[in-house]
């Protein structure tokens, strides 16, 4: 009997700790909605979508997500990128404006907001796999940056995986560029030349080779009594 009751009173307790967090989640959503709310009449003071009640609840709800998503794990750039995207194919005069407003309407800077666009914005261009994309949003930048040739090459690398560092993205295209100016140098451009020419020799045996058992067939077929 004894356990039964502080069972009971156990989960008592516990619900109400329960009931008591709820409150104070709620109590701090709601300070953070009325914070929006006032942040955005003051930024986007005479737009339209001011006077929309349920615009105005969805650009809301938008920018929180964008806070959810930006302090979450795993794929924060890609989900905050895609967020952004919403707002500024809603309206771009819309967009620019939470930028400039000093309320702080978004937890980052443009220069942040760009980059997760341009992630966004590549993954919905099948450049890039969802699901192997970087988590680090500065080296998922640093990979859809990268031309469809060098793109391939980083894949063969294994640099499009969710691990992949910026430091790491960085080093490769480094590797790339030293690689690239080291074949624009007279004595690579020499060495180049001499392996097509011995190239082009070859091809030259091979077409004369080539020539030469077609006029035998011509000759064979040209032959009398032969139909």
């Amino acid at each position: 009997m004894t356990l039964q009751i502080k069972k009971r009173d156990l989960l008592s307790q516990a619900q109400a700790v329960s009931e008591s967090h709820r409150t104070n989640l709620d109590r701090q959503i709601s300070a953070a909605n009325s914070f929006l709310d006032e942040a955005l009449g003051e930024a986007l003071s005479g737009f339209p979508i001011l006077e929309s009640p349920t615009s105005r609840r969805d650009l809301i709800d938008t920018v929180m997500q964008i806070h959810a998503s930006w302090h979450s794990m795993g794929r924060a750039a890609l989900k905050t990128g895609k967020l952004l995207l919403r707002i500024y194919r809603m309206d771009k005069a819309i967009y620019q404006a939470l930028f400039r407003s000093e309320k702080g309407i978004l937890p980052f800077g443009q220069s942040v907001e760009s980059k997760l666009r341009r992630i966004a914005e590549a993954v919905e261009q099948g450049r890039v796999d969802e699901d192997r994309l970087p988590s680090a949003y500065s080296a998922a930048y640093e990979i859809v940056t990268l031309d469809d040739e060098k793109l391939k090459l980083a894949d063969a690398k294994g640099l499009i995986r969710p691990e992949t560092q910026r430091d790491h993205v960085l080093t490769f295209k480094h590797e790339v560029r030293r690689t690239k100016a080291a074949e624009e140098t007279p004595r690579f451009l020499r060495l180049r030349r001499a392996r097509l020419a011995r190239r082009l020799e070859t091809l030259m045996q091979e077409a004369a080779e080539i020539n030469a058992e077609i006029a035998r067939i011509n000759q064979w077929l040209n032959a009398p009594g032969v139909s």
